[in-house]
Formats: structure tokens, C-alpha cells, sequence
């Protein structure tokens, strides 16, 4: 049994959040941990940032779903954007970072992308010991999913898993478990909203733009691409790094 564990996510659309409250309730039933605790990271920055980022993409998603195609396979290289978008984060989110400190956790659980990064930074610092787990609540695996310093992955599918070993991460560090879900919450109906940005082929990449991280609640605004297509020089440029 774990004395703490902390649930990160970021209210970036509703299905990171819900995946997360759905692992809370399996860890409380469970006994698995003796306390648990759910943290939205967007409580721990500025407004300003908080609007921009929890209603930014859904604003481009609806309006301009094609343009977001774009933007988000610019960002799907893995490493290549490290750097940059870590100073960014660490200063955005440094109430977030020494509250992780502060907490001192057992075990860190993330279903959505921004935390993972921030944890590893943390743990390849020494600043941080606790074992990081990774849900990932796209059916897809983005660029922004990956870190280097972690200890397991849990994705939705087989095609997944295949896509993280080919970038080299080790196949018994990555569990196919699907999407967590509470079964006692009802269902509402599926909005069917900018079918086009999965229907239509994208016009600059031609190819098909299919379901990843849009509004989880509609999967019709959601744009993805293909695992490991558009990338054969991913083991050249940097892959990603396992934890120790």
C-alpha cells in the first residue's frame, strides 16, 4: 500500500480529468493507497495561462480544426521541442513544481502530457524519487506524452505500445490498459461537431487526420496522426530516455 498518491492532470477538456478521478476511486475502493489526492496543475499557475491553455485548443479544434492539424503534427518530434517548452513550463508552473516538492509523494500518476515533462525534469535533478506512471488519455501518442525519466506507461492500444518501443522504450515498461473510466458514470450523448477534422484529408500533409487530443468529451474535434509514420529519423535525433 502506498502512504500518498497524486493524481496529476490539467482541465485542458474534460476526458484528462475524468481518467484521473476514475483512478481515485479505483485506488480508495481498492485500498491501494492510504491517501490519494487530485491535483489540476492549471490550480497551480496564473490565470492568464490557465484560460489560454484549458480554452485555447478547444477554440482552435472547433473553429479551425485543420490549422490545428498542422500545429499539432509540428509539435509531434520527439525531442525537438524539449528544451524550449520545458523553460516555458517551469516557469509558468514553478508553484506547481515546489508543491511537488513539498508533497512528497509515493507515486505520481499523470493522465495528461504537460505534467509528465515537469516530474522528469524534477526527478533527473535529484529533486525529486517518487516513481512516475504515465496514462495516457489519447488513444494516439503524442510528442508532448513523452519524458525521460519514468517508470511505466499504460496506453490504450496495442499500436501504442509499438509506437513507444520503436522509440526505445523498453516493452515491459509500457502496459496496453485502455482508457480509465469510471463505470458508474453515465454517458451523455456524443456531439457530432467538425466531423471534418477527421473525415477530410488534411490539405498541406495529405493524409488523414484522425482522433487524438481534442475535446475528450467529443471525439468528432479530435486530429491525431499515424504512429511512427512521419518519423523515420526518430532513433537518429535523440528517441527518448527510461529512467534508471
Amino acid at each position: 500500500m502506498f502512504d500518498k498518491v497524486l493524481l496529476l492532470s490539467a482541465s485542458a477538456g474534460a476526458g484528462h480529468v475524468r481518467a484521473a478521478q476514475a483512478l481515485e476511486k479505483a485506488f480508495l475502493e481498492l485500498k491501494a493507497a492510504r491517501e490519494v489526492k487530485s491535483i489540476d496543475v492549471l490550480d497551480c499557475t496564473n490565470r492568464l495561462v490557465r484560460r489560454a491553455y484549458s480554452r485555447g485548443y478547444v477554440v482552435w479544434v472547433q473553429k479551425h480544426p485543420h490549422v490545428w492539424g498542422m500545429v499539432y503534427d509540428h509539435l509531434d518530434i520527439p525531442g525537438k521541442w524539449e528544451h524550449r517548452r520545458l523553460a516555458l513550463e517551469r516557469l509558468f508552473f514553478r508553484h506547481f513544481l515546489a508543491m511537488l516538492q513539498d508533497e512528497r509523494p509515493d507515486l505520481i500518476v499523470c493522465t495528461h502530457f504537460l505534467p509528465p515533462e515537469l516530474v522528469s525534469w524534477l526527478k533527473g535533478k535529484g529533486l525529486l524519487d517518487c516513481p512516475q506512471a504515465i496514462v495516457t488519455t489519447d488513444l494516439d501518442i503524442h510528442g508532448m506524452w513523452l519524458c525521460r525519466h519514468f517508470e511505466h506507461y499504460f496506453v490504450s492500444l496495442e499500436e501504442s505500445r509499438e509506437y513507444l518501443v520503436k522509440l526505445g522504450v523498453p516493452r515491459e515498461k509500457v502496459t496496453v490498459s485502455g482508457i480509465p473510466v469510471d463505470p458508474e458514470r453515465p454517458r451523455g450523448p456524443v456531439q457530432k461537431t467538425r466531423t471534418e477534422a477527421r473525415r477530410h484529408d488534411h490539405p498541406h500533409l495529405g493524409r488523414r487526420v484522425r482522433h487524438g487530443p481534442g475535446r475528450e468529451d467529443d471525439p468528432d474535434t479530435a486530429v491525431t496522426r499515424t504512429p511512427g509514420a512521419d518519423h523515420p529519423h526518430l532513433r537518429e535525433e535523440r528517441g527518448v530516455e527510461t529512467a534508471d
